[in-house]
């Protein structure tokens, strides 16, 4: 049975703000898609070299376990290194879609504009215009 393994993060607390900036600058640029395609073409050259030997090899079994080892290691290497990469760019666009509804909050309070409620019934615009917004004037059928 395959143990669970903790989900890591290379440099979980160790990046300062600006290493994140900058990892989620390099992570939004075309070329990052192509090294995570190179990664994982390693990954499956790495895993066919193991299914390539020839079981009628004399050292078949220990070449096999070897190349195997090998495959799995590179794979949980590159695996561990993208997802790091990954939550550490999703732990800034958190940060700044906090920073964000925070500052859009404080706009909304200063200017007086709120959102609209559902529960609270719009009167105001009634009261005012002597209108009701959206919905078109009934036509009563004779």
């Amino acid at each position: 049975m395959a143990e669970k393994k903790e989900t890591q993060r290379i440099l979980g607390e160790d990046l300062n703000v600006a290493e994140k900036a900058t990892l989620v600058q390099m992570a939004s640029t075309p070329g990052f898609k192509i090294l995570i395609k190179m990664a994982n073409e390693a990954c499956l050259r790495a895993t066919q070299d193991t299914a390539r030997l020839d079981p009628e090899m004399p050292e078949y079994e220990r070449l096999a376990v070897e190349r195997a080892r090998r495959a799995r290691n590179i794979s949980e290497f590159s695996d561990l290194l993208f997802k790091s990469v990954f939550a550490h760019v999703d732990s800034v666009k958190k940060v700044q879609a906090q920073e964000d509804e925070q500052a859009e909050e404080a706009v909304n309070n200063v200017f007086g504009i709120h959102p609209a409620d559902p529960k609270v019934p719009n009167d105001v615009v009634q009261k005012v215009y002597g209108i009701h917004p959206a919905k078109p004037v009934k036509k009563k059928q004779q």
